[in-house]
């Protein structure tokens, strides 16, 4: 949707990384101070979902059961990430290390993978679930994915080094959803028989917005075996994580939204390459790593109706409201990343 953007983001970074050197004439063999400033360019291969899941139920009396269903919707983060770093480090009382860091990221295509949707007919006293309907549909996305964060040194030794980290992550992910593919139950005398659907191919048939604020601590370790190369590792936990979303079902004129609470896990692995630079610690960087992100979070959602819903011919739902639908929203995402950048 937006992935056009991706590539000038790129681009910037890759020219904002190489202004030091050419203003320098190459790779500037002096220098000095206490400050440390990087400019990083990053491509990122992401892999993942988010998916919401909404469980509901009543009791029926005519059959003394508790009577209920499940619908699931999983969307793709199969896109190639475009984006930015800039960082700013020194030493506090000239002993203990110090960093900032501020990114933003954007994709520059579309997920290859569908978005999965899944409906069940459930009997929660008995354990009992049935699907009845199993649809997919090609789906575009705005990502766009920002990070800020302040590293304190508990440990600095020369080939070793040990950070606390407090920071904040920002995520939103914004579909549109295409066609519909896949089949439905449809009741049949005393049975019932599967019904294959394929219609409505690129026709927009439902838009979902969700965004993730993430406050996290933790821990970030540098080990130094040599002054050119590091291998960096960093956990990190929200304890506070919230999402946010709202799903537009337009052929069936309602929206749902939800606000959920819960927590998020981060883990990565880096490698970085010095590729020249001075005694002073300035030069380009090359890096490559990989990272894992997993969001948990639930709550409630609410629906409401504001047209005329198709699947029930005989009632006009317009303004119709539905609340305190359970709901649970999960995110995961592994990432390889590749980056190029400055320190100076």
């Amino acid at each position: 949707m937006r992935a056009r953007f991706g590539i000038p983001v790129l681009i910037a970074g890759l020219a904002i990384a190489m202004l030091p050197c050419i203003a320098a004439g190459g790779c500037p063999m002096g220098g000095g101070g206490n400050l440390t400033f990087s400019a990083v360019a990053d491509g990122r291969v992401m892999d993942g979902y988010t998916k919401y899941r909404i469980e509901f139920g009543d009791y029926d009396p005519e059959i003394g059961l508790e009577v209920g269903g499940a619908s699931e919707l999983e969307f793709p983060l199969d896109v190639f990430m475009a984006g930015a770093t800039l960082g700013l480090a020194g030493k506090c009382c000239g002993t203990r290390p110090w960093a900032l860091a501020l990114s933003f990221g954007t994709n520059t295509d579309d997920p290859d993978d569908p978005m999965k949707d899944s409906d069940w007919f459930t009997l929660p006293d008995y354990d009992y679930s049935l699907m009845y309907s199993y649809t997919e549909s090609a789906a575009e996305i705005d990502a766009v994915i920002g990070d800020a964060s302040a590293r304190i040194g508990l440990v600095a030794l020369p080939q070793f080094g040990l950070d606390a980290v407090l920071g904040y992550r920002y995520q939103h992910f914004s579909y549109e959803v295409l066609g519909i593919m896949g089949w439905q139950l449809a009741s049949v005398g005393d049975n019932f028989v599967r019904v294959e659907i394929d219609t409505l191919a690129g026709e927009n048939v439902l838009d979902y917005d969700i965004t993730y604020h993430l406050p996290y601590l933790g821990l970030a370790a540098q080990v130094k075996p040599s002054a050119n190369f590091s291998v960096g590792m960093n956990l990190a936990f929200s304890p506070t994580a919230t999402a946010e979303d709202r799903d537009n079902h337009l052929l069936r004129h309602k929206t749902a939204k939800a606000d959920c609470s819960g927590q998020a896990y981060f883990g990565g692995a880096e490698l970085t390459w010095k590729l020249c630079g001075s005694a002073m610690g300035r030069g380009w960087l090359l890096g490559m790593g990989a990272d894992f992100v997993k969001i948990r979070t639930s709550g409630d959602q609410d629906q409401t109706w504001y047209g005329d819903d198709p699947i029930t011919p005989d009632v006009d739902d317009t303004g119709s409201v539905i609340t305190n639908i359970c709901d649970e929203i999960t995110s995961v995402s592994k990432s390889v990343v590749f980056r190029l950048g400055y320190e100076f």
